[in-house]
């Protein structure tokens, strides 16, 4: 295990970048791209002119807190996405299968809001997903689950959100039919958030990457992780908070810092010998005049996909794609 302290937005000078285009869903105030994968197949969620929303604390716009309806773009092509009698559904990752991952809200006998996590196949059959022995599944006081990424071998992952409090409180990883608790964060921290975790991405290859509360120094903060087999690697963009939200099979890591500020670094374990730690090169990502730019997931290709917040406040999705 190690722990690295860098500063997320160091670049070298003249380092070639990213170049960006935007994606917005036609008609919608708000668009968010969620998922990628290797055949460019593009998903995510956006949100109606009127639809109930609180705005976005710029700080970490994590999970959606309007009413939203899904997308996916195959080959330039728009689908637009609802699970059937949804009031909300949310699409938060893509595989190359084309199976969809997320969550939904419906209205139902036992409450005004009901919530799932769900898996949507390629083959067009939805399967709701819950995690077990929480306090349910219906309105704003329960646990929901939230998937946010699965791979080719249809493992997901994702993490147990608290609503009110607007954070997770642990890291799921759901393969054969089973969850299991992916929990990295605490290292001695006792606070009321010592639980708090979320596993964000999964490469093909299984490994992961996500966020969680631990110390760094004296300071009880938010630290991104990447977990390969028995490697785990933690780290921080100097005293801010870090979330990491997107892996690939290369061990390529993107996600951002405090407010917005996008970051990817090339292969994090590159030219590492036995016993020997290099502390990674990272490379803002910043979609042009943006007040914070947040990637979400990335393909073996490095595209990046995310969402940018305007000056306005207002989130859009983008598609990055590398020069390097």
């Amino acid at each position: 295990m190690r722990f690295i302290s860098v500063f997320l937005l160091l670049a070298l000078p003249g380092f070639a970048q990213f170049k960006y285009t935007a994606v917005n869903i036609p008609g919608a105030v708000q668009t968010e791209v969620r998922g990628v994968n290797n055949s460019g197949e593009i998903v995510g969620l956006y949100q109606l002119a009127g639809a109930s929303c609180v705005p976005y604390a710029p700080a970490n716009p994590q999970l959606p807190i309007c009413n939203v309806k899904g997308f996916k773009i195959v080959n330039g092509v728009l689908t637009k996405l609802s699970v059937p009698g949804s009031l909300s559904t949310a699409i938060m990752g893509v595989n190359d299968l084309g199976d969809l991952v997320g969550f939904y809200t419906k209205t139902s006998d036992l409450c005004v809001i009901e919530q799932h996590g769900f898996i949507w196949y390629h083959n067009n059959t939805i399967k709701s997903i819950d995690y077990p022995d929480m306090t349910g599944f219906c309105g704003t006081e329960a646990a929901w689950t939230v998937p946010m990424g699965i791979n080719k071998a249809g493992t997901v992952v994702g993490a147990i959100w608290w609503p009110l409090s607007g954070q997770p409180s642990g890291g799921f990883v759901y393969a054969n039919g089973k969850f299991s608790v992916m929990d990295l964060g605490d290292s001695g921290y006792t606070g009321a958030c010592y639980t708090c975790s979320a596993v964000y991405g999964i490469a093909n290859s299984g490994a992961i990457v996500g966020t969680g509360w631990r110390i760094f120094g004296s300071i009880p903060m938010w630290v991104g992780y990447m977990k390969a087999g028995t490697d785990e690697d933690f780290f921080t963009n100097a005293q801010d908070d870090t979330w990491a939200t997107a892996v690939n099979d290369a061990i390529d890591i993107a996600g951002y810092g405090i407010y917005g500020n996008g970051y990817f670094a090339k292969h994090i374990e590159l030219n590492e010998r036995a016993g020997e730690e290099i502390t990674p090169q990272f490379i803002p990502v910043h979609y042009p005049n943006s007040v914070g730019t947040y990637p979400f997931a990335m393909n073996n290709q490095r595209a990046v996909v995310g969402a940018y917040m305007s000056s306005d406040g207002l989130m859009h999705g983008f598609a990055a794609a590398p020069t390097f």
